[in-house]
């Protein structure tokens, strides 16, 4: 290729030159991701670290292989920029795991370095503790805010949206009463 650059003097040719060299080192990668077989990956935590063992398929030797993921930290980056960064500098490794994948990964990595570093966006505040039997009419405004802030991080943090891999689409459940209630035993609604 360097030859073929030297030869041709002229724009035109000097673009078609980059094209073709883009179109072979984009097939060099995409053979040498061919080479390799997944066998397993995992996250370590401190530091953050994404780790894919795999196996070189021309001599059977198993590697792994261990990338340090940057700014894992901070919340100015999103996790699909994470993901673009790991794949800029690890391409070779991390296109043998689906983005879904990746992604997911990604996520449990930055809760993890958030809740081992006190930043957990999804806990609790230790003043907020919420009791059930708790009448809210009497706290003050203050108070009824924190609760309030409470019960809406704890809604946040179980909720299950149509993005999250354990969602399942009308799910029907019967419970069956702990204790009988009394008000709808005596048969007397007939009429209705």
């Amino acid at each position: 290729l360097g030859l073929l650059r030297r030869c041709m003097s002229d724009s035109f040719f000097t673009q078609v030159s980059w094209s073709i060299e883009n179109e072979l080192r984009q097939a060099h990668i995409k053979s040498m991701s061919q080479e390799l077989s997944l066998v397993g990956y995992g996250l370590v935590f401190r530091p953050p670290t994404l780790v894919i063992d795999y196996v070189l398929v021309a001599t059977g030797k198993q590697r792994r292989r261990k990338m340090p993921v940057r700014g894992i930290e901070s919340e100015e980056d999103s996790i699909a920029d994470i993901c673009a960064g790991l794949r800029l500098r690890h391409k070779r490794y991390v296109t043998l795991l689906d983005e879904k994948k990746l992604t997911s990964l990604m996520t449990k990595l930055r809760a993890e370095v958030h809740k081992a570093t006190g930043r957990n966006k999804t806990s609790v505040p230790a003043h907020a503790n919420l009791d059930p039997n708790e009448n809210m009419n009497l706290l003050d405004d203050e108070t009824l805010q924190a609760r309030k802030a409470a019960m809406e991080m704890d809604f946040e943090r179980n909720r299950v949206t149509q993005d999250d891999p354990e969602f399942e689409y009308d799910v029907q459940k019967d419970f069956k009463a702990v204790e009988a209630s009394g008000w709808d035993s005596d048969g007397s609604d007939e009429d209705w």
